[in-house]
């Protein structure tokens, strides 16, 4: 039986783990001792994939056929790393590639007509000296890092406001740097896209329900958006020339963009990946009636996957997520089964297990309860998101 690697110990890597094991290969979880991989996988090893060398060892040993990790820039660029290293799949994504995408505070360099007005250091004082240049709200976000830790947007930059915002995404950022920039008013979108051999295929393009300033959390997105047919050529023109920017030459990417008050397209960040959550495993394979996940997994195995479809079900998609109101320990999730029925919710997992401690939402790992609607609108999506929410229920002591 071939063995295959999984990068990562979160809810985000247990889709590959079930699909490397229903493909029937032999799926082995590396992450934090305690992860909750351990339970799904055939095998686990608590083993820091910040350990590359350990973790390159590990892969050699095993004689792995294939490697993988979501979510996090570490993992994807280490899965990369031990990809070329051991020679496993010419169809996978390189280690310059994801490096590129992680590094937040290189874009101004690789795509600058694509990004916002700003700057990135690692010096305060710096920070100070420039953030006169804003004439309104301000962004810092870690130069590297992901899932929305260490965001802040300000409304307003005193000098106690910059430093707080300052040292929180510089404590998020894994090089130190921290990346400052004019913080974007518009529709908060992101492309799902596939490349293969650098022809990009682009799979749908959600509009996201971000929460307000300063975290600025995932909450939920809907798609197909509403964006008109010119706005839309630019967001998609604006995605091949990111990826080609990257040196994306194969596999997902998951891209997320601000479209201003003008239409224009900006992109926050790339991810070298698919959509962490609901969105690549479950919405986006039920309306093109197929398995990403699988897809990607094939990549990594170096196989060709089988072709996408060139139309989703004309079906509306639409999911939330249930974020704590407060701190303490999670006692319950509880919903109206009946209004998940009368709703259309096909879709609802439990991210956060009961019995966790749980804390006001600072990063997407923070989401307790998600959910995905399937309806015949744009208008009744929302609806029905809207009237399931309202039947959960959740106990925080």
């Amino acid at each position: 039986m071939k063995k295959f690697l999984v990068l990562g110990s979160t809810y985000i890597q247990i889709p590959f783990i079930k699909k490397a094991k229903e493909m029937g290969l032999y799926a082995i979880s590396i992450g934090e001792k305690g992860g909750i991989c351990e339970r799904y996988a055939d095998s686990y090893v608590p083993l820091d994939v910040a350990n590359i060398p350990e973790v390159l060892e590990f892969a050699r040993q095993e004689s792995v056929s294939g490697v993988i990790s979501c979510g996090s820039e570490l993992g994807i660029y280490v899965a990369a790393y031990v990809n070329e290293q051991l020679g496993l799949s010419q169809k996978y994504v390189s280690s310059t590639a994801t490096k590129n995408a992680a590094l937040k505070d290189k874009y101004a360099s690789l795509m600058p007509s694509l990004i916002p007005p700003g700057f990135s250091t690692d010096n305060l004082d710096e920070v100070l000296d420039r953030i006169g240049m804003f004439g309104g709200k301000v962004i810092f976000k870690p130069g590297i890092g992901g899932g929305g830790r260490g965001i802040t947007v300000l409304d307003e930059v005193d000098t106690v406001a910059v430093t707080d915002a300052f040292y929180r995404a510089q404590m998020a950022s894994r090089n130190k740097r921290v990346v400052v920039q004019e913080f974007i008013e518009g529709t908060v979108i992101g492309v799902e896209s596939f490349t293969f051999d650098s022809e990009v295929r682009p799979l749908v393009v959600p509009e996201k329900d971000v929460s307000d300033p300063p975290a600025c959390i995932t909450r939920g997105v809907v798609f197909p958006s509403g964006l008109n047919s010119q706005t839309l050529s630019k967001v998609l023109a604006a995605n091949e020339q990111a990826i080609r920017s990257m040196e994306i030459e194969w596999g997902p990417t998951h891209i997320d963009m601000v479209v201003d008050e003008h239409g224009n397209p900006w992109v926050i960040d790339v991810g070298a990946r698919l959509a962490s959550g609901l969105l690549m495993s479950v919405s986006v394979p039920d309306y093109y009636s197929y398995d990403f996940v699988k897809a990607a997994i094939l990549l990594a195995l170096n196989q060709m996957p089988p072709e996408i479809p060139a139309k989703g079900n004309g079906k509306y998609y639409a999911s939330r997520a249930i974020i704590a109101h407060r701190d303490g320990i999670l006692r319950s999730v509880t919903y109206d089964e009946r209004q998940r029925s009368e709703c259309n919710v096909f879709s609802v997992i439990q991210m956060i297990p009961t019995g966790t401690t749980v804390s006001t939402a600072k990063a997407d790992a923070d989401r307790i309860l998600k959910f995905v609607v399937r309806e015949d609108s744009y208008e009744k999506a929302i609806q029905n998101l809207d009237a399931f929410e309202r039947s959960v229920e959740v106990l925080i002591e």
